[in-house]
Formats: structure tokens, C-alpha cells, sequence
């Protein structure tokens, strides 16, 4: 299965079929995976797919929630930031 075959394909039928059911679709990105580089940056472990959720989104005119691009900076900045971002007391 890739990315942009399959995948995406796959996205803008489930699209389709929600519509077809009187459904509001809306895509969403995987969440960022807590992988660093040395310099502290999250690397990219999921490959093309959510690039692939964003096209597919966009083609088929749906919104979309973008997790991929929102937990970035969130896990970049560290350990407490975090913890409060997810935790209330």
C-alpha cells in the first residue's frame, strides 16, 4: 500500500461513501510519533501519509485536522510542556 496510491485512493472512497450517506466527512493526520533526531527534532516516521491525507483532502474538498503538524512543536518543546499540554490537575 502506498502513500499516494492506494492510500489515498482508499481516503477519498471512505469520502465518498460518507457523502453518499448524508455523512460530514472530515480527514484527520496521524499524531506525531515521540522520535527525535540528535539536535532534538522530531524525524518523520510516517513516511508520505500524512502529506497523502492532506491531497486527499484537499481534492476531495473535505476538512482536515492536522494532528501531524500541531503535535510537532508541541513535542519539540520538551518534557513538562507535554505532560501539561495533555494533563490537567
Amino acid at each position: 500500500m502506498g502513500a499516494f496510491t492506494t492510500y489515498k485512493a482508499s481516503l477519498k472512497h471512505f469520502v465518498e461513501e460518507a457523502r453518499k450517506r448524508g455523512g460530514i466527512p472530515v480527514l484527520i493526520t496521524p499524531v506525531q510519533r515521540r522520535t527525535f533526531d540528535a539536535q532534538g527534532k522530531i524525524t518523520n516516521s510516517h513516511g508520505d501519509y500524512p502529506e497523502a491525507v492532506r491531497q486527499a483532502a484537499k481534492e476531495a474538498n473535505v476538512p482536515i485536522i492536522d494532528l501531524n503538524a500541531m503535535s510537532t512543536p508541541l513535542y519539540e518543546a520538551g518534557t513538562g510542556t507535554i505532560e501539561a499540554g495533555f494533563c490537567s490537575e
